[in-house]
């Protein structure tokens, strides 16, 4: 279902991702919001992969290790991001490549 998805989410949301953006309210900062979301919609399937890798481990039992899993990623993305974003001059759009390597 994950891959069925992954390949949905694009086909249908990006043709429309203008739209999109408007509807909920965010008119004003289309340009931000537009490349952020084409790279979240685009990864989705890293997203959508690792939400069912860490549920797989919690449904075994291993509660720990997908916590671990999660506070590192979360950790890593928040020392990540400022570098990305100011150091590295990649605006938004370095933040959410970066956020999507970290769950590949």
């Amino acid at each position: 279902m994950a891959v069925a998805l992954s390949i949905l989410l694009p086909l249908i949301l990006l043709p429309f991702l203008d739209n999109i953006i408007v509807l909920i309210g965010a008119s004003e900062v289309v340009e931000y919001a537009k490349p952020y979301a084409t790279i979240v919609i685009v990864g989705s399937f890293a997203i959508l992969f690792n939400g069912i890798l860490s549920s797989q481990l919690r449904a075994e039992g291993d509660i720990k290790r997908a916590t671990i899993a999660l506070v590192a990623t979360g950790v890593v993305n928040l020392i990540l991001d400022p570098i990305f974003i100011y150091t590295l001059g990649l605006g938004v759009e370095g933040a959410t490549k970066q956020q999507f390597y970290l769950h590949v």
